[in-house]
């Protein structure tokens, strides 16, 4: 069925755009096109509502998953902080939330997982495993580690902060930035107000600083604070949870552990007695080092000995994720190799963005998204997906930006939409595809048959 072709558009009240749309659009026009523009209006949505635009990957990747999970649990946390002067909840009314996202993680994981293909079945069990872990130790230590340190400098103001901000109208229709900060904090010790923004990241270093100096989230949600506040925000504070790098695990064909303290530790057997006095119990290492001492006297960081042996923290630790956490959290795991939590959660400080590039980027952004809508209903209006008009103007309004085809180590997910044979678009809830679900409030409402 070519739904593009065959089935008469209906009304939507609103043109929505947010940070995503307009990344998408400048990564790949034809991303943008698939992933946002593609069945608007069309009654395809639930029970016949008019599809809010767009195609997303049935099977969900799993970076993606860990960070909306964590940030589940990160929500609730600040939420309670706002209510209480900063105070966090106990550990016992604090440990549900992680309950909670570690159950979205499972139904999402369910319908399955972006994994690469070829691999062996017991790999993507073990990825699945592991991805649930990283919710679990990145969730639990934040709350441990991360919250406390940063509520003593910032006061919430804010928590998943809704933003509808209006940009003129495009044919007669509303269009609007939607923007969702994850927080408004304020300095506690200048007063200055900030956006905050929690990032999961595979890794941090130079290059990953540099980029997000200029990144459009920040400038995104400041300028959108600023609309609402009607005064200037100071600057954008971003919080990253590490991942941690991958490693292929030769073992396996195509498997790859991440290298995380909160996920995987280093073991030394102990020794069962047949009595106690002679029992040793294992010993635990969070980082593959112990300090030694050379002929010379002098200190250094040698390796551990051949009687350790990697290991997942929850397959072997006693209590698994959440325990191990905590005795890290608690200094009780090779407290003499430093803090495990130091390149788990980074914040760099906060960025001020100045008004000239504020500036600049909303007018950048409401041009482009002025043409997009523009473009987007132009190619709507066209008969068919073979028709010679559309092609051209699709090749030359939404054209496919091979550059960026292959990034951050994969493929986009798109790709079989782009270059997958033509049975993937003419029926793509068939092949791979589902209808992408709309994360901002208004949107969820008109796809749930609430729009005009």
């Amino acid at each position: 069925m070519n739904t593009e072709a065959t089935n008469s558009q209906l009304s939507l009240s609103t043109i929505h755009t947010n940070r995503s749309r307009i990344e998408a659009y400048q990564d790949c026009p034809r991303l943008r096109w698939l992933a946002y523009e593609w069945g608007r209006g069309l009654p395809i949505g639930l029970e016949g509502a008019p599809h809010v635009g767009g195609l997303s990957p049935a099977r969900a990747s799993r970076d993606l998953l860990i960070g909306t999970c964590c940030h589940m649990a990160l929500a609730e946390w600040m939420q309670y902080a706002k209510g209480h002067e900063g105070a966090l909840p106990e550990a016992g009314e604090a440990w549900p939330a992680v309950e909670r996202a570690l159950a979205e993680y499972g139904r999402v994981s369910q319908r399955g997982l972006a994994f690469a293909q070829g691999g062996a079945p017991e790999a993507y069990d073990f990825f699945v495993r592991e991805g649930a872990a990283l919710v679990e130790g990145l969730s639990w230590g934040a709350y441990l580690k991360l919250l406390p340190d940063m509520l003593q400098s910032y006061e919430v103001l804010e928590v998943e902060w809704e933003i509808e901000m209006p940009l003129g109208e495009v044919g007669g229709r509303p269009l609007q930035f939607n923007a969702r900060p994850d927080g408004l904090l304020r300095d506690r010790a200048t007063g200055d107000l900030v956006v905050l923004s929690w990032k999961t990241a595979g890794s941090w270093g130079r290059m990953q600083e540099l980029e997000f100096r200029h990144d459009n989230q920040g400038l995104s949600e400041a300028v959108a604070a600023e609309w609402k506040l009607g005064r200037t925000i100071d600057g954008v504070l971003m919080v990253i949870l590490v991942k941690g790098r991958k490693q292929a695990d030769k073992t396996v064909q195509g498997k790859d552990v991440t290298y995380n303290p909160l996920v995987r530790c280093f073991r030394r057997a102990g020794v069962r007695g047949i009595i106690p006095e002679d029992s040793e119990p294992d010993a635990w290492a969070w980082a593959n080092e112990v300090p030694k001492t050379n002929k010379q006297g002098e200190a250094y960081m040698g390796r551990l000995g051949a009687e350790w042996r990697a290991a997942h923290v929850w397959e072997v630790y006693p209590g698994g994720v959440k325990a191990w956490v905590e005795a890290l959290a608690a200094g009780r795991v090779q407290p003499e190799c430093g803090d495990p939590f130091e390149g788990v959660f980074v914040m760099p400080g906060v960025w001020v963005r100045s008004g000239r590039d504020m500036r600049d980027w909303r007018m950048e952004m409401e041009m482009q998204e002025r043409k997009v809508a523009e473009d987007a209903e132009d190619a709507r209006g066209m008969m068919t997906e073979n028709d010679p008009e559309l092609l051209a103007f699709m090749a030359a309004n939404f054209r496919k930006r091979r550059k960026n085809c292959a990034r951050y180590g994969g493929m986009c997910f798109m790709e079989q939409g782009c270059f997958g044979a033509d049975f993937v678009l003419e029926n793509p809830l068939e092949n791979g595809f589902g209808l992408r679900e709309p994360h901002h409030v208004q949107e969820m409402v008109e796809a749930e048959g609430g729009g005009e």
